[in-house]
């Protein structure tokens, strides 16, 4: 990861924008609207609240609740979402699949319906008087609770896992698979010594895109969380239910870090295309 050349980039960058007024013109219109729109509202939401409500912020039982809740879903959906994305990336790339085409248009339909259309569904099919609960099989159960927000994020958001590992594996060349077998390679070790070392920075960045994606997910734990507080939901109790601001603003502030840290890392990987690279470079031949 070469920081200095990304430096250098942006450096060069400016020197060009010194002279194309007109391009400096819009770059100028677009810092202004994005502080204005963006980094403003940020600011006055992490200062609306006083530090003495961020020090006493941990002496609420149900904030810390909602805490170790959202860490504990996040962790669930993105390992469950990965791997679901994964399984269909690796199907839907390869060439013998029939209806390849078919079954990619069915793995990205969750990301066109709106935030809650998966909650509210699986609630109508599954809920205490659900479709296939209580009409099919009579069953006096339900789906709210952590189990079925576990389940409804990992429907959700593996389309965006499948999205970012089924691009990298795409630019696996086909010529290593067909030397592999050709030097007697099973399937499973062409997997193992090929697909899965190449497109382990694609499963990383989709992991980390679908904990953003968890962390931040407000209409399906509203719909089908029940009593399992979080993060995001709490915040919107606050200013519904008790009329308290300046704690959501807190809550809402604790979202920040996380998923900041979350974004960076993903960033990180996007912007330097080399961690994609399908050959080896030299410093992994080295290592």
């Amino acid at each position: 990861m070469d920081y200095m050349s990304v430096g250098q980039k942006v450096t060069q960058k400016i020197r060009i924008l010194r002279h194309e007024p007109v391009a400096l013109i819009e770059f100028g219109i677009i810092v202004c609207v994005l502080g204005l729109f963006v980094l403003y509202p940020v600011i006055r939401v992490i200062t609306f609240a006083s530090p003495a409500a961020y020090l006493s912020l941990w002496d609420n039982l149900r904030w810390r609740q909602a805490v170790y809740n959202s860490l504990f879903i996040v962790c669930l959906s993105t390992v469950s979402s990965t791997l679901l994305g994964f399984i269909f990336a690796y199907t839907i790339t390869r060439n013998d699949l029939p209806g390849r085409s078919f079954f990619r248009w069915i793995s990205i339909l969750p990301i066109f319906s709106p935030p809650f259309a998966v909650a509210f569904s699986y609630l109508l099919m599954f809920g205490r008087l659900g479709l296939v609960t209580h009409t099919l099989f009579g069953l006096d159960t339900t789906i709210i609770g952590w189990h079925g927000l576990w389940l409804v994020q990992t429907i959700s958001f593996f389309p965006f896992a499948t999205l970012a590992i089924a691009r990298i594996i795409e630019q696996i060349p086909p010529s290593m698979d067909v030397a592999a077998r050709g030097l007697g390679a099973k399937e499973f070790e062409v997997f193992r010594t090929i697909t899965w070392p190449l497109s382990r920075p694609g499963v990383a960045s989709a992991a980390l895109l679908v904990a953003i994606f968890s962390l931040t997910d407000f209409g399906s734990p509203l719909i089908i969380g029940g009593g399992f507080p979080l993060l995001a939901t709490e915040a919107w109790y606050r200013i519904q239910g008790w009329g308290d601001l300046p704690g959501a603003a807190v809550v809402v502030t604790t979202l920040l870090p996380p998923a900041l840290n979350f974004l960076i890392n993903c960033r990180v990987k996007l912007v330097f295309p080399e961690s994609y690279s399908a050959y080896p470079t030299t410093r992994s031949l080295i290592q």
